[in-house]
């Protein structure tokens, strides 16, 4: 049995109201599967201690299905430049304040938020903001799109246990595609280091995308190259394969 841990929902803000239920069925689980795969190193550690059974693996990318070109949306094509885009849900986990100062600091931008709104309350101080546009909900294929054809994405988590211990699937997808991104800090972002911006507080971030913003030759280096492709999930798939084989091959030894 494989237990395949997607963040650390024991930590997780929504979900205090069954924390303690939670708490019983990680320890439930975790003592009966023969492999634990987690998605950022914060929880391994926690889940790690007194086992040998507990993996890192990053998310991944369809990384041809971001490289594909693609014809920019309507949306894109009437929203002034340059374009700063974040693409994902659009809930409490998410910076409000960062995504303000972007908009108030950078006027002659367009912030462009695609992804549903979950918390409408919670983004309404965005309103105010001529330069900023709710798309809402986009069909997957039309996403690669919105990436391809934006100047600089951004990734503006707030900095709680729970993101923390996130592995966002969207870093990967505008590496894919060649873009500047920008970034509140995850676990593991040394991973990315040279590759991608991290941010730990919102004056930092808000300057990152200003530099971002700048004039700059795309990724094209070859460790940049080279860390996008192990990105892709036929690569992750391999490294669980390889983890598969071990991990049997100890236990029918």
């Amino acid at each position: 049995m494989i237990f395949d841990a997607i963040d650390h929902w024991r930590v997780r803000p929504q979900k205090m109201g069954i924390r303690k239920t939670l708490v019983k069925s990680y320890d439930r689980i975790i003592d009966k599967v023969d492999l634990i795969l987690m998605v950022s190193p914060a929880p391994r550690t926690c889940l790690s201690i007194g086992r040998t059974n507990v993996y890192w693996l990053p998310n991944g990318a369809d990384i041809e299905f971001s490289k594909q070109p693609r014809r920019i949306t309507v949306e894109l094509a009437k929203t002034p430049r340059p374009i700063i885009l974040y693409v994902g849900k659009l809930q409490k986990q998410i910076d409000v304040n960062i995504l303000s100062g972007i908009a108030s600091n950078c006027p002659q931008s367009s912030l462009v938020l695609v992804g549903p709104i979950v918390t409408p309350p919670y983004f309404q101080p965005l309103k105010r903001f001529s330069n900023t546009h709710f798309l809402g909900r986009k069909p997957h294929n039309d996403i690669a799109a919105f990436i391809q054809h934006a100047d600089v994405c951004i990734l503006p988590h707030m900095q709680p246990n729970f993101t923390m211990s996130m592995n966002p699937l969207k870093l990967c997808e505008p590496l894919a595609a060649r873009k500047q991104v920008v970034a509140t800090s995850i676990n593991g972002h040394e991973e990315f280091a040279g590759i991608l911006r991290f941010a730990s507080t919102p004056e930092e971030f808000i300057n990152l995308v200003d530099e971002a913003l700048k004039p700059k030759p795309t990724i094209a280096g070859t460790n940049k190259v080279h860390f996008i492709n192990k990105c892709a999930w036929k690569q992750r798939i391999g490294s669980i394969l390889v983890l598969l084989t071990v991990r049997l091959g100890k236990m029918t030894a």
